[in-house]
């Protein structure tokens, strides 16, 4: 599995955009009213800052997965709860939240298939 995004919830987007592409480099991709894509000089990893909403209080890794359905499932079976269901996101994929069996938030990503 392999890390493919990283997720932070801020009070105020336009602060926060200025204070990581000052602290860190990060550059802009892409903004919205309440969220923005940041990408790192390797491009590795995407970055979204956006504005903070519960149950989503704390910063969150997203894994890429071959199957949302699967592991949602496997989560549960081990103990864990699904916070946000499969939901699709733009063209891309989809994505859903869990919380582990000590309360962390991790988020699953599932490419579309083409």
């Amino acid at each position: 599995m392999k890390i493919i995004h990283y997720e932070i919830p801020v009070k105020d987007i336009d602060k926060s955009l200025g204070f990581y592409k000052q602290l860190l480099g990060w550059k802009l991709k892409n903004k919205k009213e309440n969220y923005c894509f940041l990408t790192s000089d390797n491009q590795e990893i995407s970055i979204g800052l956006e504005k903070l909403k519960p149950p989503i209080i704390y910063p969150i890794c997203y894994v890429l997965v071959n199957s949302l359905e699967k592991s949602l499932k496997k989560a549960q079976a081990l103990g864990g709860k699904v916070l946000i269901h499969k939901t699709k996101f733009a063209q891309d994929g989809f994505y859903a939240i869990i919380s582990d069996i000590n309360g962390n938030n991790l988020g699953l990503w599932e490419r579309l298939k083409k």
